[in-house]
């Protein structure tokens, strides 16, 4: 790479504004700024740099974003996130029709969405805008990006249903709405993203059933519907392809039956969290079969062991799981002391 093509003063201690006087060398294609101690403005001279394909300016101080920054209609990659941009969104960014990754996340952006940015943005991957203060609803009209890949919009301010034309994101890897004021129930058209990974939804007031089609997905990595008002019994007679879940957390909310035959055949788990439910069933040694395990709370559920026996079989099988590091059976019914072969699970460093 020519030098005039590509600048990096990241990572330095820089600090003031930028100085416009650095953004007048038109043959730039990558500008990296990031992790620095810019404030105030992004230079309106930005909008000179046209042949620009990546821009990261992410983890200063800014707090403006100029209109012509709409001028960069070759701009990729825009990382502004970990910043204190403010105000609405910025619709310049529409003028950006190259655009395939955008990150807002991190900055104190407000207001409603605008609904559009598919027809604008026909070639957006990736959309980060998690950590702001947006609020309304989510624009269903978003759901027609059809090469989208990553949509995180956690820790915000939305509220209404999830809409269903979500199943409409065939390409999706990865989907967290965690942490808004959704409500509802969960749209069973998300068991159409054949390609997800990461589904995260906690800390919503999502109510109603899960639609078990979710689970059909044979890419699923890692589900997140804590805290919310779901309930309904887990099927124990019907299989799930679950063959790459690593991670299942569902505390604190109103499930109950049998949790552990249903991810009987989750080989690659890593971590379980089912707490503050009204799970019940039997422990036994076939949950040392998850051999992956770091983390396994079953707290506050109506867990139970035959007998003293059974318990020590139990804690003899998590032996096998040589990653073991949380165990949390706090509130449960097992109506025993703990038995010595707890000791054997050499790799836990909390016991509840």
């Amino acid at each position: 790479m020519r030098l005039q093509e590509g600048l990096s003063l990241a990572r330095n201690q820089l600090t003031g504004t930028i100085p416009s006087r650095w953004l007048h060398c038109k043959e730039l294609q990558i500008l990296y700024f990031f992790s620095n101690q810019f404030t105030g403005s992004i230079p309106v001279s930005i909008g000179n740099l046209t042949k620009l394909k990546l821009l990261d300016l992410a983890e200063n101080k800014l707090k403006d974003f100029p209109k012509e920054i709409g001028n960069l209609k070759e701009l990729e990659e825009l990382w502004v996130e970990t910043n204190a941009l403010r105000g609405p969104f910025p619709l310049c960014i529409f003028n950006m029709s190259a655009l395939r990754s955008l990150d807002f996340s991190e900055n104190k952006l407000s207001g409603s969405l605008p609904d559009n940015i598919c027809h604008n943005l026909p070639n957006i991957q990736e959309l980060l805008l998690f950590y702001n203060q947006f609020d309304g609803p989510i624009p269903s009209r978003w759901f027609q990006c059809k090469h989208l890949r990553t949509l995180s919009l956690a820790h915000n301010n939305f509220t209404v249903e999830v809409p269903t034309s979500i199943g409409n994101l065939t390409n999706l890897k990865k989907l967290d709405l965690g942490f808004n004021n959704l409500t509802g129930m969960i749209p069973k058209e998300i068991s159409h993203l054949s390609n997800l990974e990461v589904l995260s939804l906690q800390v919503n007031n999502l109510n109603g059933q899960i639609p078990f089609e979710i689970f059909n997905i044979s890419t699923i990595k890692e589900i997140g519907l804590t805290e919310n008002q779901l309930f309904g019994h887990f099927p124990s007679t019907r299989s799930f392809p679950l063959q790459n879940l690593a991670e299942l957390v569902i505390g604190l909310n109103s499930f109950s039956g049998s949790i552990l035959s249903f991810i009987s055949n989750a080989s690659q788990l890593e971590r379980l969290d089912v707490g503050y439910n009204s799970f019940s069933g039997s422990l036994t040694e076939t949950v040392g079969s998850f051999r992956k395990l770091h983390t396994l709370s079953l707290a506050f559920n109506n867990f139970s062991t035959a007998d003293s026996l059974a318990l020590n079989k139990f804690f003899t099988s998590l032996a096998n799981c040589k990653d073991l590091e949380r165990l949390d059976l706090t509130n449960n019914r097992l109506n025993s002391i703990l038995p010595n072969s707890i000791g054997n699970i050499s790799s836990l460093q909390i016991l509840q």
